[in-house]
């Protein structure tokens, strides 16, 4: 992409044709319209939206620049009129409002920033809600019940044999030690600061990477999981590029002890089925 910008996504008051001057070239349901509301951000990633319209945005960190948390105060035309960077708790992705405070992810940790009155940004130090997490990106949601959850990505496309020879094909570790401490979601409470990684349950394991998370009320948990990367590299003989590229991204119900299957299985978008992974014998 050229340059990253955030959109409002507007429901029409009367469905009519679309509009043929959506921005960036996007096509959008009968009804909808997008705007922008601001652009050239740089690395950005996650967004929350304050009751009153305030727009925080989780970033990743570059080579050469850490940019923490942006907050974004939009005028009556929807344009940001007032953007400031603010912390230095970065490369986590989650975000989310919750109870009248800001929780961001770090790779390591989750924090909680209260807010002061109608101040876009806040003032006070964050707070440690979790610590001593492995590093990686973390999704957060909340049940409204007094749980917290926090995805922990594997780290890894494929759960290999290290020290392997190059150019050899992967042969996947069983059990994977990954997912031990990560490749799954954690539960803790949302109400308690200074927790540990050892004080949180473990809800849910085999995941690659989940980089959406959320609660749906009177149901459980949902997560979409990144799909396999450069499976038609490793084994050209099983996976062809087209059926590299079919593999796609998944969305879960996640009822606790749920099993997403990584590393050792994956959804074959060809055939429309999950498969063992050829580095535990699959035959693609």
């Amino acid at each position: 992409m050229k340059k990253f910008a955030l959109a409002i996504l507007a429901l029409g008051i009367a469905a009519g044709n679309l509009s043929a001057s959506e921005p960036d070239g996007l096509t959008l349901p009968r009804g909808f319209h997008a705007s922008v509301v601001a652009q050239d951000l740089g690395s950005i990633r996650h967004m929350a939206i304050r009751d009153n319209g305030d727009i925080y945005v989780s970033t990743r960190r570059t080579k050469t620049q850490t940019l923490g948390i942006l907050a974004l105060r939009l005028g009556p035309d929807h344009k940001a009129t007032q953007i400031e960077h603010f912390s230095t708790v970065d490369q986590g992705t989650g975000i989310r409002i919750y109870k009248g405070a800001l929780y961001a992810s770090s790779n390591t940790a989750v924090y909680r920033f209260p807010f002061e009155g109608n101040a876009l940004v806040p003032t006070a130090a964050p707070q440690t809600v979790v610590e001593g997490l492995a590093p990686s990106g973390h999704s957060l949601a909340f049940d409204g019940k007094g749980n917290l959850f926090v995805s922990l990505d594997a780290g890894m496309n494929i759960c290999g044999t290290p020290g392997a020879p190059k150019g050899e094909k992967p042969v996947g570790q069983k059990p994977c030690p990954a997912l031990e401490a990560r490749a799954g979601v954690w539960k803790f409470d949302d109400s308690k600061l200074n927790q540990k990684f050892s004080d949180g349950e473990h809800f849910a394991t085999g995941i690659r990477t989940m980089s959406a998370l959320d609660w749906r009320n009177g149901d459980t948990l949902y997560g979409a999981m990144h799909g396999r990367d450069a499976t038609h590299a490793a084994f050209p003989d099983l996976v062809s590029e087209a059926d590299d590229n079919a593999i796609p991204d998944e969305m879960f119900r996640i009822a606790p002890s749920t099993d997403m299957g990584w590393p050792y299985t994956y959804y074959d978008g060809v055939r429309k089925q999950r498969v063992l992974a050829p580095e535990y014998g699959g035959d693609g």
